[in-house]
């Protein structure tokens, strides 16, 4: 079993469930994670998806974000994903990283103060990680309100490597968020017909579906939800390796991406990424923006737990 971070974009680097292989994409040195544009294994923000023509109203004033991603905003336009966290070693299997982001930051505002911890036990032969992300507004911040959303920016390989199209999935809910041609949401949410009806019964072969779609649990949370009940995103088997990975999270929606940009150290499909989330865009969306507006005196909070192990002989 081993578990590895870096402080590099407080990212997960590795991921070994007993008697296994590492099932999550890493690069090999430090530069790769700095030049990096695949956000690999990252924490994403400060607004982790995308923000339609990289602009949004908070309070009637209008905000204009780094657009990264043609017109719009990806991943928190320069974001955290290449840049020094500092790293606390709570203890032997829990570690916090903390970031300071300022006023205006990719165009953001407001000052916050950032964590992701991470924490690991071994239950059974089951690997198991719990990311807890909180953040707030410092108190000398210049604006007292602002937005966030937080994720996990994994790929995900049960094999240990190469392509996915023969590993088994199941996803957690049969509903998204419409987009339109750039990935933006239209407001509506509606059936997912990308995938056979079965992955969202049972672990059902990926073959040739492609996701890069926001499933959505409900359209309501709390702005701190790490108290809520953990839901299944989704659930990864390779009847190769024998290896099983299952996600769950108290966030009301999580992305689900095959791979298929991949375009680099990692091909096309050599990982799937899954993102629990707010919903992508919330805050354009009156009766969805409340899922990702801070302010001061208030603290975001969410939880992811990973879950790997290996088939029992």
């Amino acid at each position: 079993m081993s578990v590895r971070y870096s402080k590099i974009g407080a990212t997960i680097t590795e991921l070994t469930p007993p008697g296994g292989n590492n099932v999550v994409l890493n690069y090999s040195n430090d530069e790769e994670y700095r030049k990096q544009d695949c956000y690999i294994g990252v924490t994403a923000g400060r607004v982790a998806n995308r923000i339609g023509k990289a602009r949004f109203v908070l309070d009637d004033k209008e905000w204009k974000v780094v657009a990264n991603e043609g017109q719009n905003m990806l991943h928190g336009g320069n974001g955290w994903h290449n840049i020094d966290w500092d790293r606390i070693d709570i203890s032997d299997n829990i570690c916090e990283f903390k970031l300071w982001s300022p006023h205006l930051d990719s165009g953001f505002p407001g000052s916050v103060e950032v964590t992701t911890k991470y924490e690991s036990v071994v239950e059974d032969d089951v690997l198991k990680v719990t990311i807890e992300y909180t953040g707030r507004l410092t108190d000398d911040s210049l604006a007292k309100a602002t937005i966030i959303n937080l994720t996990n920016h994994s790929y995900y390989n049960p094999n240990g490597a190469g392509d996915i199209s023969d590993v088994k999935m199941h996803i957690g809910s049969n509903r998204i968020l419409e987009v339109d041609s750039e990935s933006i949401p239209t407001g509506k949410i509606v059936p997912c017909t990308l995938a056979p009806e079965s992955m969202y019964k049972e672990l059902t072969t990926i073959g040739e579906v492609s996701l890069d779609n926001t499933f959505v649990f409900e359209e309501t949370c709390k702005l701190d939800t790490r108290d809520e009940e953990l839901r299944l995103c989704c659930e990864l088997y390779s009847p190769r390796a024998g290896t099983h990975i299952a996600v769950y999270s108290t966030e009301p929606a999580f992305q689900v991406y095959t791979g298929d940009g991949l375009n680099g150290v990692y091909k096309a499909r050599n990982g799937i990424c899954i993102e629990p989330m707010r919903f992508t865009d919330a805050i354009s969306f009156d009766k969805w923006k409340d899922q990702v507006i801070l302010r001061s005196g208030q603290i975001y909070g969410s939880k992811i737990v990973i879950k790997t192990w290996k088939d029992k002989n």
